[in-house]
Parts: C-alpha cells; sequence; structure tokens
C-alpha cells in the first residue's frame, strides 16, 4: 500500500464509487501527514491569500527531496500565508521554492491544495466519514417552515422578503472580505464589488455578515459566482440580514437578539456609500398581519417571506427562530452529479442529480438559458457540492419531487 501522498490522491481520483474512495482513506488511517493536508485543503475557513499560481509558474529542479519533506515545508509556508505572515509576492514566491523541489505529478496535487479544491471525486463531508470531525463543518442559521405555533402569545415579529438569491457568509477581518456559500466553498468573484463596501461597513471590526448575493435574475448571480473569465459583477449586490463579531461567531456564543442586531446594522448603514450592499428591507407586524405581507411579497414577484423572533439570537441550525412562508414546498440539496444534455444540448448540462432520502433524483436544467447550461457543464467541479433549491408540489411513490 502506498504511503505517499500524491499516488494516495492519484488512486482516488482513479477509484469510482464514494465507498472505494472511503475504502482508500480508511486504509490510510495511521497516515497524519495525510490527515494534515486533507485539512489544509478543506478547513472552511483557511485562506491562503495567493491565487492565480500555475503549473506553468513553477518549474522542476529536478532536487533530490522526499516528497514527504516537500509536503511538510508546503504546509508550514500555507499555516504562514493563512497567518499573514507571508503576504503578496513574498508569499507567492515562498511556495514556488518550495513546490518547485517536487515532481511534476506532486506539483499538481499541492497547487490543488492551494485552491482548497482536489477534483478527485470526495469533498469534506467523504474525509469525516472516514475520520470522524477531521474537517470542521461550516454552518449558517437556516428556516423551518412558518407554522403558527411558533408565534402563539408573540405581539410584534419581523418579516423580509424571501430572496431568489445566492446566500452568502462574509468574513471581515485585517481590512479584507472572505466571501462563502452556505456550502463552504469559497466565492473571490465579488471581493472588488460586494467584498469592498463589506469592508467600508465594518470600519475596522473583525466581524462577519450574513446574507443573499443577488444580480438581475438567478441566472445571472450564478453565471458570475465562480465564472473564471469574462466575469462582470457590476448588477450585483449583497443584501445583508445578519451580523455579528468574528469571536462570537468563532465561539458560537452571540451576545445580540435579532432586533437589536437589525439595530446595529442600521447604524452601519446610516451615511455609508455602498453601491453593492444593502440592508434587507424589514417590517414589524402583528403575527396577524403575516398573510398579508406574504400576499404583498408574492403579487411583488418575490417567492416568499421570511418571518424572524426579535427575542432569539443566532443559532448554527435549523430552528423556529427564522421561519419561511412559500407558495411551494421546497428543499434544500446538495448536487451529487450531472447529466449531459442530448441532440442540441449535447455538451450542455441536460439535468442535475441530487439524493433526497436514499433516492436520487434527476432536476431538469429547465430555468437555465443554453449558455448557462454550457456553463455549468464545462465547470462542473465548480458546481459539484453546491447547494440547490427544489421546489414540487408533491412527493411520488418512488421518492422523486413533482413539479407541475
Amino acid at each position: 500500500m502506498t504511503t505517499q501522498i500524491s499516488d494516495i490522491f492519484q488512486q482516488i481520483s482513479d477509484t469510482s464509487g464514494k465507498n472505494a474512495k472511503r475504502a482508500i482513506l480508511k486504509e490510510n488511517e495511521n497516515n497524519n501527514l495525510l490527515k494534515e493536508v486533507l485539512k489544509a485543503t478543506y478547513e472552511p475557513q483557511w485562506v491562503y491569500h495567493v491565487r492565480n499560481l500555475t503549473e506553468a509558474d513553477i518549474p522542476y529542479t529536478d532536487g533530490s527531496y522526499c516528497e514527504d519533506d516537500v509536503w511538510r515545508r508546503y504546509l508550514d509556508v500555507l499555516y504562514q500565508c493563512r497567518d499573514r505572515t507571508l503576504r503578496g509576492n513574498e508569499a507567492r514566491n515562498t511556495i514556488c521554492d518550495v513546490i518547485k523541489n517536487a515532481e511534476p505529478s506532486i506539483q499538481h496535487w499541492m497547487l490543488k491544495v492551494l485552491d482548497r479544491h482536489l477534483n478527485a471525486g470526495f469533498s469534506a463531508k467523504s474525509v469525516n466519514s472516514a475520520w470522524a470531525k477531521l474537517i470542521s463543518s461550516f454552518t449558517c442559521q437556516l428556516a423551518v417552515p412558518f407554522d403558527t405555533k411558533h408565534v402563539e402569545g408573540v405581539e410584534i415579529v419581523a418579516t423580509e422578503p424571501k430572496l431568489d438569491g445566492t446566500r452568502l457568509i462574509a468574513f471581515v477581518q485585517d481590512q479584507g472580505a472572505m466571501m462563502y456559500t452556505r456550502g463552504g466553498k469559497l466565492v473571490t468573484n465579488f471581493d472588488g464589488t460586494v467584498g469592498s463596501d463589506l469592508v467600508r461597513l465594518a470600519d475596522g471590526q473583525n466581524c462577519v455578515f450574513d446574507g443573499e448575493l443577488m444580480s438581475n435574475d438567478f441566472s445571472a448571480t450564478m453565471q458570475q459566482l465562480f465564472r473564471k473569465s469574462n466575469v462582470d459583477t457590476s448588477t450585483s449586490f449583497f443584501n445583508v440580514f445578519d451580523w455579528m463579531p468574528l469571536d462570537e461567531w468563532n465561539a458560537r456564543e452571540p451576545s445580540r437578539t435579532c432586533q437589536e442586531t437589525r439595530e446595529v446594522l442600521e447604524d452601519m448603514c446610516i451615511g455609508a456609500k455602498c453601491d453593492f450592499v444593502r440592508l434587507i428591507e424589514r417590517r414589524l407586524v402583528s403575527p396577524a398581519d403575516i398573510m398579508d405581507i406574504h400576499r404583498h411579497h408574492v403579487s411583488q414577484g418575490i417567492e416568499g417571506t421570511m418571518i424572524k423572533l426579535l427575542d432569539t439570537k443566532y443559532r448554527w441550525k435549523r430552528k423556529p427562530n427564522v421561519m419561511k412562508l412559500k407558495d411551494w414546498l421546497d428543499v434544500d440539496l446538495p448536487i451529487k452529479g450531472f447529466m449531459e444534455g442530448t441532440k442540441s444540448m449535447k455538451g450542455h448540462l441536460g439535468s442535475f442529480v441530487v439524493e433526497y432520502e436514499g433516492v436520487r433524483v434527476k432536476i431538469e436544467r429547465g430555468f437555465l438559458k443554453k449558455e448557462e447550461a454550457k456553463e455549468i457543464w464545462d465547470n462542473r467541479a465548480n458546481y459539484a457540492g453546491k447547494i440547490i433549491e427544489i421546489l414540487y408540489t408533491e412527493v411520488t411513490k418512488d421518492g422523486s419531487r413533482r413539479f407541475p
């Protein structure tokens, strides 16, 4: 059995089936260096601040270094980049100086660790299924379906429009913003627009913003999210609906209630000159008025209504602190696979594949334009594992979701 990191990654990449891939990880239970490399790859909030480095940038010097030694030196440099003791060109050059001592096949995997995605058919969830809790989970507050029992005895609730965009969690630290999807995937295309505005709003504080990235329409947002060329984020904006200091987020101990947090955000936004960040509209109403607000939202083309309990604090799970009211049933599921289109759609996305309660379900790509289906098919690795929302009216006998 091989113990070299690059050989293990290649073996996993060449192996079909998640159970078989997990078995290879389990075979390497005692390989602590492998675990450290995987943690460096998938730990959600570890960012190395070095981008666009390719194999063409790094020559092979034909050194006589042991692979494990190069990996250890490489990890040490990555940690310095993460902690910002190495920055800018110095960080980039130091990484190159280390990687050049590895053979090209090893350089290939080192650069993928830097990009935080191995593209080998497994993810942080796969790693944790082999070695429990090796990778920290990336979670945020989620909503439960609205039920009147949750507002019994409540005099006032907050209502907000349920936006049809992409949920992003933004960490502002050391005058920079790092934005992640709900699934923990780093998004960098909006650093110069949304990110810059969030740094301005934070005004020197290390903090976390929670909100929804929007554009002219949902498809336009999705197109720009992970695109590597021809990126145009000028029409995108970020609707903020939650905030807290970074130390409270890390400790999972928020000090402010929903209403107190809103007041902080309102104070931040007074006089702020932000082109790409907006504070989400909120109305304080009696529970008896929730349905009227919801009907108004729907009449405006908004997909639903969020209801929030004012005296509750942020929780990193689904709780009735936050509820959603929609005219459709819905479920959020990670993308498990992709199916190619046929005939004129060959070479384009035909459908997504998701899994719910053990049933694999094919989701047609009908809401996407042809060029968008091409973009996703050509960049499947960027979309694998991303959360998509499935709307349906009922569950069929075979476990699929029906859309009329």
